[in-house]
């Protein structure tokens, strides 16, 4: 198969799916599609089957959208996984993936072999300070997550933890970089507020 040209980012939120299409047209990211599907009662409706709900929105995306020719992404709450920011001593960039795996393993509060777990590294140009983000959720957590997309037929190239979908999302559009000034980013869900402060 070739190289995917587009992304579907999908949302499962308390009251909604929602779902963006992005397409790289040469240098740039365009919005080429998007879809909001509320459900008929809010998630957190006490004895309802959130489960259900869930799949029968997928389905009724699916019947409206098809995902089989791009990549597909969702993100999972920040509160279902764990993020922990770390300065690392000036190193050799060779020995920065061990020096991660290192402090993963004490900053984790699970057995590594537990998690599904990545990090990104953020050093400015011309300084030897290296700061990393260590981010995981439970491989458990992930199979649950997944549950729905796999009942509805919904192949799911890849996960993210929606703070940093947000971040990503919001200093591509506002091009940000280290000169940019510091910024907040809120994100007001339903259940949850999450806060995405960046320096």
């Amino acid at each position: 198969m070739g190289k995917r040209n587009d992304c579907w980012g999908i949302e499962v939120g308390a009251n909604a799916i929602k779902a963006i299409r992005l397409q790289r047209q040469k240098d740039q990211v365009v919005l080429a599609d998007f879809e909001v599907l509320p459900f008929k009662k809010p998630l957190t409706t006490p004895d309802l089957n959130v489960n259900e709900a869930i799949q029968v929105n997928l389905d009724q995306f699916l019947s409206k959208h098809s995902v089989n020719r791009s990549t597909v992404m969702t993100s999972v709450p920040g509160h279902m996984a764990f993020a922990r920011f770390a300065k690392l001593p000036p190193v050799d960039p060779k020995r920065i993936p061990d020096i991660v795996r290192f402090e993963a393993v004490q900053q984790i509060p699970f057995p590594i072999e537990q998690v599904e777990w990545d990090y990104q590294v953020f050093q400015e140009p011309d300084s030897p300070d290296v700061e990393v983000g260590i981010f995981a959720i439970t491989k458990d957590r992930v199979t649950d997550f997944l549950e729905n997309y796999n009942a509805v037929g919904c192949r799911v190239d890849g996960i993210t933890l929606s703070p940093l979908a947000v971040y990503n999302a919001l200093a591509y559009d506002m091009q940000l970089d280290e000169e940019s000034p510091g910024v907040v980013f809120m994100d007001i869900g339903t259940t949850s507020t999450d806060v995405i402060i960046v320096e």
